[in-house]
């Protein structure tokens, strides 16, 4: 025992720098250990976050077309609409034409009386 005594009194300093680097090296061990955990855990959380987008992704794409389809219905029918009354309006333009037409034939003056009447014209001869 007292060799061991005479040995640690003449080698404390390098015992102490043994002690010292093993207490470094475990500490650093379980911060290493530590960071690769963190990693970890962040890495399956951008994962999660990455499944997430995906999917939200996926349902504004279901939903864009639903949209988009629900449009070109739309538009379809506004455009057939449009089509009729156009064709209405074309009609009721022959029909009037027609009308005025007859009227000018049939009743010149009445005709006159009723443009200056409706559009506030004063007839000249």
């Amino acid at each position: 025992m007292l060799r061991v005594f005479q040995l640690i009194q003449s080698y404390w300093k390098e015992l102490l720098i043994a002690i010292l680097i093993a207490a470094v090296s475990v500490l650093w061990w379980r911060d290493h250990q530590g960071l690769v955990h963190a990693y970890d855990a962040s890495t399956k959380s951008y994962e999660q976050r990455i499944e997430g987008l995906k999917s939200s992704y996926e349902k504004e794409v279901v939903k864009k077309d639903e949209a988009l389809s629900e449009y070109k219905k739309r538009i379809t029918i506004l455009e057939n609409e449009r089509q009729d009354y156009i064709e209405e309006l074309e009609n009721s333009k022959a029909d009037r034409k027609v009308e005025l037409i007859n009227l000018r034939r049939g009743d010149p003056d009445g005709f006159i009386l009723k443009i200056e009447t409706q559009f506030g014209f004063e007839h000249v001869e």
